[in-house]
C-alpha cells in the first residue's frame, strides 16, 4: 500500500487505490503466468516493460475502447504492410494516450499489451488443427479480469472464452 501511495499524487491516492489495481512488474508477471498458464521466468528481460502498471475499471475500459475507435487511423488492411500486428500496436498507442490523459497523477503504465497468438480450429471431438497466427490486444481490468481486444473490429472478450475452448494459444505478450 505504501508503494502505491508513492506512485500517485497524494490528493488522489486514497480515491485511486479504491478504484484501480496497481501492480509492480513482478506482480504483473505472476498474474500473466497464472492467467495464461505460463511458467515464465520473472525478470526484466522477459517480463513487462515498465516498473508499475495501473489497471482500468470497467467504466474506464469502455471509455478507453471508445477513445481508440474515435481516434484510430482508418487505414485498410494490407497484407504484411498494415495487418493485425499494426492494428494491435496502434490500439495500444491510443490506449496509452487515453491513460496518460486520464491517469495524469499516476506514475504507472496502463495494463494493455499486444498478444501474439496461434489460432486453431477445434473439432467437436477436441482435435485441434492450426489455422493462423494473429496479433491483438490483451488488457487487465482492475478486478483482475483479462480481456482480448480485437482492434480490427472493436470487440472486447474475456480471455477465458478463447483459452478454455482451445481455439487460441498465446505465444507472446508485449506489455
Amino acid at each position: 500500500m505504501l508503494l502505491a501511495l508513492t506512485l500517485l499524487n497524494t490528493s488522489q491516492a486514497a480515491d485511486t487505490l479504491t478504484r484501480y489495481s496497481i501492480l509492480s512488474w513482478r506482480d504483473l508477471s505472476r498474474a500473466i503466468s497464472q492467467c495464461f498458464d505460463w511458467n515464465m521466468p520473472i525478470n526484466m528481460l522477459l517480463g513487462p516493460e515498465d516498473a508499475y502498471y495501473i489497471s482500468p475499471t470497467k467504466e474506464d475500459l469502455a471509455a478507453m475502447v471508445a477513445f481508440v475507435l474515435e481516434n484510430k487511423e482508418k487505414t485498410p488492411y494490407v497484407e504484411e504492410s498494415w495487418d493485425c500486428d499494426n492494428f494491435a500496436r496502434e490500439a495500444k498507442h491510443w490506449m496509452d494516450v487515453w491513460a496518460l490523459r486520464n491517469y495524469r497523477n499516476s506514475r504507472a503504465a496502463v495494463t494493455v499489451g499486444v498478444a501474439y497468438v496461434k489460432l486453431f480450429i477445434v473439432l467437436p471431438d477436441g482435435e485441434k488443427f492450426p489455422l493462423a497466427y494473429h496479433a491483438l490486444n490483451v488488457i487487465r481490468r482492475s478486478d483482475g479480469q483479462w480481456f482480448f481486444y480485437e482492434p480490427q473490429n472493436g470487440q472486447l472478450e474475456p480471455i477465458e472464452l478463447s483459452l478454455e475452448d482451445g481455439s487460441v494459444e498465446v505465444v507472446k505478450i508485449n506489455l
